[in-house]
């Protein structure tokens, strides 16, 4: 694992996902996703997702605790993202905001952060 791409990945998924309250915001008002809820529900979909996916193939990469959990805090992402677009999907406004201002959609996100920056040192210690 080139540890300049891992490091590339991390930084460009942090932006990415950081960028979806701004996205499900902006849902929740005009009623609108930017994707099908099911697909925002799902971890392997996003850039990031697909490339994590991806290193399941590699033992060194897979063998990491901070790539198991980044796995794990990534899909806790998506479920918590998905739980606010299936409300906007289904018209309840009200819902989707209380959801995405809610503890669960906050922690999945500071989870899945904490988990990436993590996987980050891990790996430059092993580099």
């Amino acid at each position: 694992m080139d540890l300049s791409v891992l490091d590339m990945q991390i930084r460009e998924a942090l932006d990415a996902h950081e960028g979806w309250k701004a996205k499900l915001s902006v849902a929740v008002t005009s009623g609108k996703l930017p994707k099908p809820a099911r697909d925002i529900a799902c971890d392997d979909q996003c850039a990031f997702g697909k490339w994590l996916h991806s290193m399941k193939r590699d033992p060194v990469v897979s063998g990491m605790s901070g790539f198991r959990n980044t796995m794990e805090a990534h899909a806790g992402f998506h479920e918590a993202a998905g739980a606010v677009a299936a409300k906007v999907e289904r018209g309840d406004k009200a819902g989707a905001g209380a959801e995405l201002s809610g503890a669960a959609f906050r922690q999945a996100t500071n989870v899945l952060k904490s988990e990436m920056l993590l996987w980050r040192q891990q790996a430059a210690r092993q580099a």
